[in-house]
């Protein structure tokens, strides 16, 4: 007789669900749709600076959608609870909490984040979820997103996934620590990423052979060289016509190190700029480097030809597996470094404005010339 019940009730239950689910995928398409036109609306205010940024006409742009949707998404997520189709809604929220997300932190995303992690933790679809979060924890709070990390740590059965959140825990301070420059990193940041040194070399002891730990060793490195204030490490590698480049060769020279990849949008659209930047300072102690992460070597050259490009390139292939790419630790394309004249890291990553960062560097003031060594 129980077991007759308990059929009964999943046999209900999955027919109930059945008809949720319709509705869920024609809500999700109807989000998808809205912020569709948003972002049609949004390109049509928007007008890119050349240098991997753009600006936004704001009086072009109707009202976010998203809002209304967000609602929708969680009466779902209510409705369901515990069961795992609420994950499904669960992550629409995190993933799309409105079309452009402005602000920090947000209600519904942290609200969201704390659902996942009281009934989701064990989850197999956690992974896409945790590597959203790991960069974009503010969305939620430092606290909701470490608890959820932690959760899926200890709990969830899929090794790949359980890795992921060991791996986010440290990455969260990593984050929250990161200095783009040109300010020397505070005494908060500095503390952040002693913090997140600690979680990584903590996987390192664990397990110093595994796969994660050589993920861990690369933030690391990255850690203990790559910050700004420091004196960035020597790399070489090929040109695409086999010639050996080192960053060391232009020691003495403003360097910006540009790592990109013809399959990166936003850096392809920016080659003019870049053209512009080294013509324009071709009399002065500058060098542009760029760091190429195609597959192959021969596309490497078709891009130099067809966009004109004559400042120097190393080859290092294989997509994001390079042997620069992963000393350096790069995580996506564009990514910028800016040097001074001794090798001194001064900007990285975000540099709205290029060309004065590096003009204000070719004035380089005395006196101001010596890199914190790590």
């Amino acid at each position: 007789m129980t077991r007759y019940v308990i059929l009964l009730c999943v046999a209900l239950l999955s027919s109930g669900l059945a008809r949720a689910d319709e509705g869920f995928d024609q809500l999700r398409k109807q989000a998808a749709q809205a912020r569709k036109d948003y972002m049609r609306a949004f390109n049509n205010a928007s007008k890119s600076t050349g240098n991997d940024t753009t600006t936004i006409d704001s009086s072009k742009l109707p009202g976010d959608p998203m809002q209304a949707f967000v609602e929708k998404f969680k009466q779902y997520a209510d409705a369901h609870q515990s069961q795992p189709e609420a994950v499904d809604a669960l992550i629409e929220i995190i993933e799309h909490p409105a079309t452009i997300v402005t602000s920090d932190p947000r209600p519904s995303v942290r609200w969201a984040v704390e659902r996942l992690t009281r009934d989701h933790a064990t989850d197999p679809r956690m992974k896409g979820i945790i590597q959203n979060l790991t960069v974009e924890w503010r969305m939620a709070g430092r606290d909701p997103v470490m608890h959820l990390f932690e959760a899926i740590a200890r709990s969830n059965p899929e090794p790949a996934v359980a890795e992921e959140a060991r791996m986010a825990i440290p990455a969260v301070p990593y984050w929250e620590g990161f200095c783009y420059g040109p300010e020397a990193p505070s005494a908060a940041a500095e503390k952040s990423m002693a913090e997140a040194r600690e979680g990584f070399m903590s996987i390192i002891e664990a397990s110093p052979d595994s796969r994660i730990a050589s993920r861990a060793k690369r933030y690391v490195f990255e850690i203990d060289h790559l910050q700004v204030g420091m004196t960035a490490p020597d790399f070489a590698g090929r040109d695409a016509d086999g010639r050996t480049l080192r960053l060391s060769d232009f020691r003495g020279k403003v360097v910006v190190v540009y790592f990109w990849s013809t399959a990166c949008g936003p850096c392809m659209a920016s080659m003019p700029r870049k053209n512009q930047l080294v013509a324009d300072r071709k009399d002065k102690p500058f060098a542009l480097i760029g760091i190429d992460s195609n597959e192959k070597v021969e596309d490497l050259k078709t891009a130099l030809t067809d966009n004109r490009i004559t400042w120097p390139n190393i080859f290092d292939g294989r997509s994001n597996t390079g042997p620069i790419f992963q000393q350096w630790n790069v995580i996506g394309w564009p990514t910028i470094y800016v040097l001074d004249r001794d090798g001194v890291i001064r900007y990285r990553n975000r540099v709205s404005d290029l060309e004065g960062a590096v003009d204000d560097l070719l004035r380089a003031m005395p006196g101001d010339r010596q890199g914190r060594q790590p």
